[in-house]
């Protein structure tokens, strides 16, 4: 009943000012709002359980090599043999790649997920139409395929899927399934690319895959642990197949490999790179929250200083005076629950557009909804902050000077010194916590910078590339294969508008490759022996303008019958040898001992772009595509790249046509120009960058607003101090240093307190960081410049109104 009449009232006097009510619940529908969408995501990412049977127990099985900085997958073999440890019940093998749609008139490049019979038990997923394939299938090699709804609606639209067939890599498969259409497998975050397979294929092991020469360490092993084991137990009882796996290696240099097993619970192998991310957004938010929660507080303090002959009037009477506090308590709870519920209103119209701001590479990002939790999630926050920063003005409007209130309330009247002491403390909290936000978005604003500058090295524009890929069954041996691509190559430099053409096995910013090396007699080791390598042909380093340093590019000469040779980047250099003369030096593919030759380096090339754009340039190897030991296997997929006269784009229709005129049922793999690349590359850094810097923008706007706030009221409540010096001989200089010094006091002690909390925070943040240390002043000192210039324009109307204050008619409310 009492919150009813509080509720009620409030209302009343929310309605009788209404320009007052509109910026503050514009405050907080903006600090709620903009936190419960983050949060969604958060949850969504981070807390959410997977969408599989007792997700708790699921674990991703890999192997650590101390050579190698993190867990990587396996050769079939040892997944097999690590998949007998006692401490799993179930096991299931699986790979991803991408394969040729064929068949109809618009042939694509999707991606496909062969996998054993026992991952959808094992995840405790079942067909959403049809039926799953067995173990005997399986064993049999049938080709049998189990498809997503997308596809499913994309190929054949309202037709029924089920028992026709499909080709790939022109291989019919028959269906016998359509997958959920909420499933996600494999998830972002997984060491298997591509995430999310179209289509499902039973694993078929061939005997070479199985044998324990294979050495294609692409296959991932998941398992439930057994009730009662722990990760860490699982991975000791797994050592015996450690062991056994050692025994089976060939003799020589394997017999000394240091290999482990690790078991990693799954959702902390999905989530763990996007961790550090999130916690980031939702601490931005928070403290923009919390900035806002300040502004509110500060204006109910000064709106409830409105009203203390009221107050004093019913303290006159005999109320309680926890009843005023539980009355104005009340009060304020009703704004913050309005101002929250409109804040999940902003939260519900702004998440999709935040969805798509986020990074791609978040896992299950498209899962994010506003639901119960979160909104359990608004409710709590707004009863929180209503709570807090409310009592703040009600214990605030009691202790101060109701006596007086009640004799003079219709004068100019001082809030006291409790109160002033009150205000100024929220507006320091304000500042310092801008500070913070500014300077986590400066640093990252210049790493944002640096990766954009570690791109100038290749020369994007009018460059088209896209890619074609060759099955197997089609084009089986190598001379096959290269006739084609050679064929390709011919009809596209007859295009009209083609200055200059060359196709790699990969492209800048989407390298895939990585062999283990041993450079001969090096002299320094600064760098993981695993390099990633390019197999190219053509006018491949001319038309992305990667620049020679040393010695000459490859050319057709280098061909199987000629000497091994390669090109390299700066960076592989300073890996292996202190020396910068490279030209004549030598490595091989595989340990010392491999049987393969040695490999000579006849150029050096300037560090270009890195496998991924926030990571500094990595040791690089070029190799003539005709002389790379696997090539069979790297032949696979060509990335083409093409300098053109006038915008690149334009030329994708006619290679479509060129492609199609040799082989009908060939896809174009993801046609894009070298700039659109390279936006898509940097797109995860810089929708996070702009978003922190948007928030903390906002906060910088906010606490200027607050030190407005305080200035302005302290003027207003100084008006016959400020008449009283200026009828006694203060000018307007003398008015104006009070003014500022007053504004500046707070400014300075907002530094005192946000400059050593921003180096504490921005260790938070090294990892993201790129280009640029967490402790750099330079961005310090921008900051503190910008937060100055920002506070003083705050300043300008109360200082504007101090220095025009009439001194009569300030004597006269004496």
């Amino acid at each position: 009943m009492r919150f009813k009449q509080d509720f009620t009232f409030a209302l009343r006097t929310a309605c009788h000012k209404p320009a007052f009510t509109v910026v503050l619940l514009a405050a907080l529908t903006l600090g709620i709002g903009l936190t419960t969408a983050i949060f969604s995501v958060f949850y969504t990412v981070l807390l959410k359980p997977l969408p599989f049977n007792n997700p708790a127990r699921l674990a991703l099985v890999m192997e650590k090599l101390p050579q190698i900085p993190v867990p990587i997958n396996m050769p079939p073999a040892e997944a097999l043999e690590l998949a007998t440890n006692p401490a799993f019940s179930e096991t299931a093998l699986f790979i991803s790649s991408t394969q040729n749609l064929q068949g109809g008139d618009h042939p694509e490049r999707i991606d496909v997920l062969r996998a054993s019979a026992s991952l959808l038990p094992l995840l405790g997923i079942a067909p959403f139409r049809g039926r799953a394939f067995t173990e005997q299938e399986e064993n049999a090699a049938a080709h049998i395929a189990l498809i997503s709804e997308s596809l499913q609606r994309r190929r054949f639209g309202e037709e029924e899927a089920l028992g026709k067939t499909i080709l790939l890599d022109g291989m019919p498969y028959e269906i016998v399934g359509i997958l959920p259409g909420d499933l996600t497998f494999p998830i972002p975050g997984m060491s298997q690319s591509p995430a999310n397979a179209d289509v499902w294929t039973p694993l078929s092991l061939t005997a070479s895959e199985r044998s324990p020469q294979n050495s294609d360490y692409s296959y991932s092993l998941i398992a439930r642990l057994r009730p009662g084991f722990t990760p860490a137990q699982a991975q000791a009882a797994g050592r015996n197949a450690v062991e056994q796996i050692l025994k089976q290696l060939p003799p020589g240099p394997h017999g000394k490999i240091q290999l482990e097993a690790e078991v990693l619970p799954l959702k902390e192998q999905v989530v763990a790179g996007s961790r550090r991310l999130l916690w980031l957004l939702l601490a931005t938010v928070a403290a923009l929250l919390l900035i806002s929660c300040m502004n509110v507080s500060n204006m109910l303090l000064n709106r409830a200083l409105t009203r203390r002959r009221e107050l004093a009037l019913r303290v006159s009477l005999g109320a309680d005076s926890k009843a005023i506090i539980l009355q104005l308590l009340n009060e304020t709870l009703v704004l913050f629950l309005i101002g929250g519920a409109l804040g999940v209103l902003c939260a519900i119209w702004s998440e999709q557009a935040l969805v798509r701001l986020l990074s791609p590479n978040l896992p299950r990002l498209t899962d994010a909804h506003i639901h119960g939790t979160v909104l359990g999630f608004a409710l709590a926050v707004s009863l929180v902050t209503g709570l807090v920063f409310g009592l703040i003005p009600a214990i605030g409007a009691l202790r101060s000077d109701l006596t007086h209130g009640l004799s003079a309330a219709s004068r100019s009247y001082s809030a006291g010194r409790d109160i002033g002491a009150t205000r100024r403390v929220l507006v320091i909290g304000q500042i310092s916590l801008a500070f913070v936000l500014l300077t986590s978005a400066g640093l990252l604003l210049r790493s944002f910078s640096a990766v954009l500058e570690q791109q100038e090295s290749l020369r994007t524009d009018r460059v088209l590339s896209f890619g074609v890929a060759l099955p197997e069954e089609q084009y089986p041996t190598v001379s096959d294969g290269l006739a084609f691509y050679r064929e390709l190559s011919r009809r596209f430099g007859m295009l009209p508008g083609v200055l200059s053409m060359g196709l790699g096995t990969d492209i800048p910013l989407e390298n895939k490759s990585g062999r283990l090396i041993s450079p001969e007699h090096p002299t320094v080791i600064n760098g993981n022996p695993i390099v990633y390598n390019t197999d190219v042909e053509g006018d491949y380093f001319h038309t992305l303008g990667l620049r020679t340093i040393a010695g000459r590019l490859l050319s057709a000469h280098d061909n199987q019958d000629s000497e091994r040779v390669a090109v390299v980047n700066r960076s592989f250099g300073k890996a292996f040898w202190s020396s910068s003369d490279l030209l004549g030096r030598r490595f091989k593919f595989g340990p010392q001992n491999a049987p393969g030759p040695w490999v000579r380096i006849v150029g050096v090339i300037a560090d270009s772009a890195a496998r991924t754009p926030d990571q500094p340039s990595e040791p690089r190897i070029y190799l003539p595509l005709e002389q790379d030991p696997y090539v069979a296997r790297a032949m696979r997929e060509a990335w083409f790249v093409l300098r053109t006269e006038g915008d690149a784009l334009t030329l994708t229709h006619s290679v479509q046509n060129v492609v199609r005129s040799l082989d009908p049922a060939m896809p174009l793999v993801k046609p894009r120009s070298m700039e659109q690349v390279v936006a898509g590359a940097v797109a995860p850094r810089s929708a996070n960058t702009w978003l922190v810097t948007v928030f903390s923008v906002a906060a910088l706007l906010l606490s200027s607003l607050g030190i407005y706030g305080v200035i302005a009221q302290s003027v207003a409540e100084r008006t016959r101090e400020i008449g009283t010096r200026m009828a006694l001989g203060a000018n307007r200089a003398d008015i104006s240093r009070m003014v500022l010094w007053q504004g500046g006091r707070l400014v300075l002690a907002g530094f005192a307190v946000g400059i050593p909390a921003s180096f504490g925070a921005s260790q938070l943040i090294r990892t993201l960081l790129y280009g640029v240390s967490a402790d750099d002043s330079i961005t310090r000192l921008i900051i503190i410049a910008v937060i100055t210039s920002t506070v003083m324009v705050a300043l300008l109307l109360p200082l504007w109104r101090a220095i025009h204050v009439d001194p009569q008619a300030a004597l006269r409310e004496i």
